[in-house]
Parts: C-alpha cells; structure tokens; sequence
C-alpha cells in the first residue's frame, strides 16, 4: 500500500557540465523515488544550469514534477546563484517542503514527515561533525 505524502520535496541545483551535482541529484532522486514513489517533486534551477539538461543530464526532468527556472545575473558565480535560490526557498515555494540537498541518500519513506508540526525544522548534519564530540 502507497502512501501519497502530502509534503513535497525541494531541491536546489546549481550546475555545469564539470561538476558531479547533477549526478548527485540524480542518486538522490532515484532513492527518494524508490522509496516514496508517489512524492511530489519541486526542481528549483538557474537558466544556465537548465540548458545544460541535455544527454544524460536531462534524465533530471524526468523524476522532477515541476521545474521551476530563475534568471539570475550572470556576474553571480555558481555557488552565490545556488546560495540566493537556497535562502529564498520560502520566497518561491508555497506550501510545506522538504528541502534536500542534492547529496542527500534516502533509505526509506519520508511518509512521516506529514505528521511534523513546526515552522522550521533541521537535521544535524552528523557527516560534518565526524570524529568532534557533538553533544
């Protein structure tokens, strides 16, 4: 039995042909979408990065149910473009969302995050705090 989880998914790529992030979110989506088949995705994406979609890049559109494209100054390199469209998500999303990152694996439903009753959450990124004592 599916469940349809009503809180849809976000993700940021800001990308170009060298770089390994349309890769990564590739992976991800292909976990998200494994687990939770029925989730509703949201691309958020720069008009550089979405005419590099082409080849096995444009495999991205394929699991994305919207893409949504923001012309941004080209005097902005990639990690600023990425960095704007990131802390405007609640500028261009309306609703609830799950932000993810584009390295982010997921290993099974997310159904659960329907039932969250919070403006803001967060996940401590326990990867960066490798070998420090985090409590």
């Amino acid at each position: 039995m599916s469940y349809r989880i009503n809180t849809k998914v976000v993700y940021v790529l800001v990308s170009c042909e060298s770089d390994y992030y349309c890769e990564q979110l590739l992976m991800s989506l292909f976990s998200l979408k494994y687990y939770n088949p029925d989730v509703d995705v949201e691309l958020i994406t720069d008009s550089k990065t979405y005419q590099s979609f082409v080849g096995n890049r444009a495999m991205i559109k394929k699991d994305c149910n919207r893409t949504r494209v923001f012309d941004l100054p080209n005097e902005l390199n990639r990690e600023q473009k990425s960095r704007y469209l990131k802390t405007n998500l609640r500028n261009l999303i309306h609703g609830n969302y799950l932000f993810l990152d584009t390295d982010t694996i997921i290993t099974g439903s997310i159904a659960e995050i329907d039932n969250l009753r919070c403006d803001v959450g967060a996940v401590l990124d326990s990867f960066s705090l490798e070998g420090k004592d985090c409590f």
